[in-house]
Parts: C-alpha cells; structure tokens; sequence
C-alpha cells in the first residue's frame, strides 16, 4: 500500500509534468491525494468497459495514458458518457490520473519505449527534439524489412506506407507515438522514415515528393504498449501494489 501522494511524486520524477504539451490535461483528475492506493488498474483510454471493470475489481486507482477529460464541463450528467463515467468513478472512490504527452516525450518514455520494442538494430539519438526520438540503423536497409520487423515486434497486423518517391534505403528514422503529422516539420529533411499513426493524406504526399517515407502505425498500435510501460515503471515505484492492465482495443476493424 502506498499513499497517492507519494506515487504521484515519484511517477511525475519520471513523468514530469513540464514535458506535456500545453493543450493536455495531465496529472490527477479525479481523487483524493491523500488517499491509501493498493490496486491500480492501468489503460490507454478510459472508456465505459474500463471503469465498469475497475469498479468490479474494487481498483483504488486507474492510471491512463489518454485524458478522459480534456474541456471544461458545465454539466455532470448520469445520461451522457463523460458524466456517467464521472459519477461511477466517484461513487466507487476510485482516483484517475494521466500520463499523456510528458511521458511520450520523457527520457525513458513511450517514444524510447517503442523504439526499444521494435528490435531495429542501432542506436537512439540524444533528444534535441523533446516531442520525438531519432534512431540511426546499424546499417542502411529497405522500407519493406523495417516493416516486417514492426509488424511482428509490435504485434500490428496492418500499417500504411506512404512511401518516399525514390524508394530510398532506410538509415535515420525518428518515432512519435499517436498522432505525429503535427511534428513533420521538426525532422524534414533530418530522417529517411517517419513512424507514428493518424497521418493525413495530403502532408503524406508531399513528403512522398520530398523523399521522406512515412509509415502509419495507427494511433492505438503505437500506444498500446504504453500499460507495459506503465506497469514497470509503478512496480519500480512499489512492488507490492496489485496491478491490473485493461486492454482498451483497437477503435478500427479493418474489414
């Protein structure tokens, strides 16, 4: 057992809450900071499934990677999703924080994570760009390899190539998790392939003229493993807390 005060300090020491961007809502969002927490249950997204499975397990707290509250509410309702979600959480005193954008681009974060996941073979780059992380390969290799290797290390059945227009060989590569297509910008130029989710049709096809790859991960296949993160980071915290991981799923069939 472990008071949440002391968990919350020492997860922000790896976390910090600094790093997040500025439209993210991290931190505690619902809850006690003096509240004992013995059970945590760990997840993605905060959906209904996800607090009507932390209420049966009688979870003292989730920790979640995605905010389930981003803008202010004026009304807490038991017959919308947001408030219904609210109102069980509370009833049940259960605690909810989240670890967002700060821990994607923490040292040791989700973006050092994946690329650790993915077994490529080279070296992560010192960050001179908080928000992602470059990785230079051993050797410089094909597109359709680099693929073969993600989809079996990352467990991903599907991905989309928007490929570079000289169908370049691959030797720098920088990774952001979710949505990244904000961040093109900051590495054009710099890298040979771009791997994050949520890549739009357009910017895709001018860095295609530009001879940048891009692969599209998808948004919950670069993230999924953010529980695993989550979970080893808590028991270097306490060892002793019970943790439950709650797998969110993908929002997309592919038909």
């Amino acid at each position: 057992m472990i008071n949440l005060s002391k968990l919350v300090k020492e997860f922000e020491e790896m976390f910090p809450r600094e790093l997040a961007e500025e439209w993210d809502n991290v931190g505690l969002l619902v809850g006690d900071i003096r509240k004992k927490i013995n059970k945590v249950m760990v997840c993605l997204d905060i959906t209904k499934e996800a607090v009507d499975f932390a209420v049966k397990e009688n979870v003292d707290l989730i920790i979640s990677h995605h905010p389930f509250i981003f803008k202010g509410q004026k009304k807490i309702l038991q017959d919308t999703i947001i408030g219904s979600k609210i109102i069980d959480i509370i009833k049940n005193d259960i605690a909810v924080y989240s670890a967002h954008t700060n821990v994607d681009a923490a040292k040791g974060g989700l973006n050092e994570y994946i690329l650790h996941k993915m077994k490529l073979e080279g070296e992560i780059l010192d960050g001179d760009l908080i928000a992602l992380r470059r990785f230079n390969l051993k050797e410089k290799t094909t597109i359709e390899e680099i693929i073969t290797k993600i989809k079996v290390s990352l467990n991903i059945e599907n991905v989309r190539l928007s490929r570079a227009n000289d169908n370049r060989l691959v030797k720098k590569i920088a990774v952001t998790t979710g949505a990244g297509d904000s961040f093109i910008p900051l590495i054009r130029g710099k890298v040979d392939l771009f791997i994050t989710g949520d890549l739009k049709h357009h910017i895709s096809l001018d860095m295609g003229e530009e001879n940048l790859h891009l692969l599209d991960i998808d948004h919950y296949g670069s993230e999924k493993m953010v529980v695993d993160l989550f979970e080893e980071k808590i028991r270097q915290i306490d060892e002793s807390l019970e943790i439950l991981k709650f797998d969110s799923k993908e929002v997309f069939e592919y038909l």
